[in-house]
C-alpha cells in the first residue's frame, strides 16, 4: 500500500491492530452445544493483547480452550449463563462484577457480552477497579454523611429560594429536614420536605426579626440569601402551633438557606429561673451586708457606755469594794471589749464586702510598712523577728491592702509556738503559669505570689476551708483570743482584688499564707 493512498475499510490487518491495541479486553467465542442443541460451554477462537494481561494466559494457552476449563470462578458469577441468553436472545448484556481470577487477582471489571450472529459471543470487559474504590468511598461518605445529618440532635433544614418573575424571593422550598427538624408531630420529615417555609411557619413572615422591629424574619432570611452574611439568633416562637424557645443559626447556600436550630426551652427556662434566684439572692446578700453593717457601727456606743459606766463603777467602789462585785465589774468589762472588738471586725469585714473601694497603683512594701507600725507593740511584746524582702508595685486598694498584711501578720504572731520568739519571712515572686492556681490558671492574666511564711504552731490543712470561714477557730477563745473574723477577712480582701489565696502547714511546722494578686 502506497503511502497517501486511501485505507481500505476491508483491510484485515487493520482490523487485527485495532483489536489487539484495543483498551478493553476482547474476546471470540464460539458456542458449544450437546446433542438436543442446548448451549453446554463456549470455545475460545481468538483474544487480544489486553485479554491476556487480565488473564494471565497466553493467546496459544486460551485459543480453543473451553470457557468454563479455563475460567471456572465465571461459573459462580453466572456469566456464561448469561452469554448462552444473549446468543438466544440478541440482546446484549453488561454489567459490573467482582471478580477473582484463577491467579488471584481480585478487582472490578464492566462486562459486556454480544452476540456474534448465532455462531457465538463477543467478550469485552475493562477493569474499573479504581473508579469502582472511589465510586464505593464516595457513597460510603455520602451515606456517612447522610446519617450524622439524619440523626443529628440540631434540626437541619436546607432551603431553595422561590422567585417571582421579577426575580423577588418570595418563598422558600425545603429541599432537605432531618429528624430533629420534624417541627409539628402532626407532620413527617417527609412531608416537610415537600412543603416551603411559609406554608409550614407563615408567621416568619410577620413576626419581627429579635432585635429588629423594621424587619421580619422573612425578609432577614431574604437579606441572608442576597448578601451571604450568616445570622444567628434566639426567640420564643409561640405561632404556628409551637410554643418553645429556638436558637437559630442562618447561612446561606446556593440560591437558598441551610437552617441549624435547637430547642432551648429547657435551657431558658433554667436560665430564667437562675437569672431570678441570683437576683434575689444579691437582694438578700445586699440587705445581710447592710444589716451587719448597720448592727456593727450602732453596737459600739452601748458597748462605750457600758465600758464608761463600767470603769465609773470601779472608780466609785474604790479598793472598799466586796471581792465579788469587783470580779463581777472586771468579767463585765472584759466580755464588754471583746465585744467591742467583734464588732470592730465586723465592722471591718461588712465595709469590705458592701463597699466598691477606688483602685490604682500601689507599692505593696509601703502597704506592708504602715501595717507593720500598727502592729509594733505586738511584735515588740512578741519580741519577733520580721524578714521581708522586696516587694512589687500592683494595681489595687491601698487601705484594703494594708487590712491584708495586718490579718496575716497578726494572725502569725498570735499562734507562734510557746516559750519561742516567733519569726515571720515575707516574700514576692511572678508566679510562672504553672504554678497558679486552678482558679487562676486560665484567666490568662500574671500573677504576683506574696508569701508570709512563720515558724508557729501550725494545723492539719484538712482544716484549711474552716479557718477561712468567719467566726470559725480552731482553738478555744480561752487559748488564743480573736474572733474568728481576721483570716475570712484576708480572703475576702484577696477575692476583691481578682486573686485569691492558699495555705500550706503542718501541725508544729509553722504555715505559709500565699497571697496570688494580679499584676494589672
Amino acid at each position: 500500500m502506497n503511502a497517501g493512498s486511501p485505507v481500505s475499510l476491508t483491510d484485515q490487518s487493520l482490523f487485527e491492530t485495532a483489536l489487539q491495541y484495543s483498551a478493553n479486553a476482547i474476546a471470540l467465542c464460539e458456542t458449544v452445544r450437546d446433542d438436543a442443541g442446548t448451549i453446554v460451554d463456549f470455545r475460545y477462537l481468538l483474544i487480544n493483547q489486553r485479554y491476556e494481561h487480565f488473564t494471565t494466559h497466553s493467546a496459544q494457552e486460551i485459543q480453543g480452550k473451553l470457557a468454563t476449563t479455563l475460567f471456572p470462578n465465571a461459573l459462580a458469577h453466572g456469566i456464561w449463563q448469561h452469554a448462552a441468553e444473549v446468543v438466544l436472545t440478541g440482546q446484549v448484556y453488561r454489567q459490573e462484577i467482582h471478580y477473582t481470577t484463577t491467579k488471584g487477582y481480585t478487582g472490578w471489571f464492566d462486562v459486556t457480552i454480544d452476540r456474534w450472529e448465532e455462531r457465538g459471543i463477543v467478550i469485552s470487559f475493562m477493569e474499573i477497579t479504581d473508579q469502582k474504590v472511589r465510586l464505593l468511598a464516595e457513597r460510603q461518605q455520602a451515606e456517612l454523611l447522610r446519617e450524622v445529618v439524619y440523626n443529628s440532635l440540631n434540626g437541619i433544614w436546607v432551603l431553595e429560594a422561590v422567585r417571582s418573575a421579577n426575580g423577588s424571593i418570595i418563598d422558600f422550598r425545603f429541599l432537605l429536614s432531618n429528624r430533629a427538624g420534624n417541627l409539628l408531630p402532626t407532620m413527617s420529615a417527609e412531608d416537610v420536605s415537600k412543603t416551603t417555609l411559609l406554608k409550614l411557619l407563615p408567621a416568619t413572615h410577620r413576626m419581627p426579626f429579635p432585635g429588629n422591629k423594621t424587619q421580619t424574619i422573612f425578609e432577614r432570611y431574604q437579606e441572608t440569601v442576597n448578601t451571604g452574611v450568616p445570622i444567628t439568633y434566639d426567640i420564643d416562637y409561640q405561632q404556628d402551633g409551637l410554643t418553645g424557645w429556638y436558637w437559630f443559626a442562618v447561612n446561606k447556600l446556593n440560591d437558598g438557606l441551610i437552617l441549624t436550630f435547637l430547642d432551648i426551652s429547657d435551657l431558658k427556662q433554667a436560665q430564667q429561673q437562675l437569672e431570678r434566684s441570683n437576683r434575689e439572692l444579691r437582694q438578700t446578700n445586699q440587705n445581710l451586708e447592710q444589716f451587719a453593717y448597720v448592727s456593727s457601727h450602732d453596737l459600739q456606743e452601748p458597748l462605750r457606755k457600758i465600758q464608761s459606766f463600767g470603769d465609773l463603777l470601779t472608780s466609785r467602789l474604790g479598793d472598799s469594794a466586796d471581792q465579788d462585785i469587783s470580779d463581777i465589774v472586771r468579767r463585765m468589762q472584759g466580755s464588754a471589749q471583746r465585744m467591742q472588738g467583734l464588732v470592730k471586725d465586723l465592722l471591718a469585714y461588712s465595709r469590705v464586702t458592701t463597699r466598691q473601694e477606688e483602685f490604682g497603683l500601689v507599692l505593696l512594701s509601703r502597704a506592708l510598712t504602715e501595717s507593720l507600725d500598727d502592729l509594733q507593740p505586738l511584735i515588740e511584746e512578741k519580741h519577733a523577728v520580721i524578714e521581708v524582702d522586696s516587694l512589687p508595685a500592683i494595681i489595687g486598694n491601698a487601705a484594703q491592702l494594708r487590712q491584708l498584711f495586718f490579718c496575716l501578720i497578726n494572725n502569725a504572731l498570735k499562734f507562734h509556738q510557746a516559750g519561742k520568739a516567733p519569726r515571720i519571712d515575707i516574700s514576692a515572686t511572678v508566679a510562672a503559669s504553672d504554678d497558679l492556681p486552678l482558679t487562676l490558671a486560665e484567666t490568662g492574666r500574671r500573677y504576683v505570689a506574696v508569701s508570709i511564711e512563720d515558724d508557729g504552731i501550725g494545723f492539719d490543712e484538712k482544716y484549711t476551708d474552716r479557718i477561712f470561714t468567719i467566726f470559725q477557730r480552731l482553738h478555744g477563745r480561752g487559748k488564743y483570743d480573736g474572733t474568728g473574723i481576721g483570716l475570712a477577712l484576708a480572703r475576702k480582701i484577696t477575692e476583691n482584688h481578682s486573686g485569691t489565696i492558699t495555705v500550706r502547714s503542718k501541725p508544729g511546722h509553722g504555715a505559709t499564707f500565699t497571697v496570688w494578686l494580679p499584676t494589672h
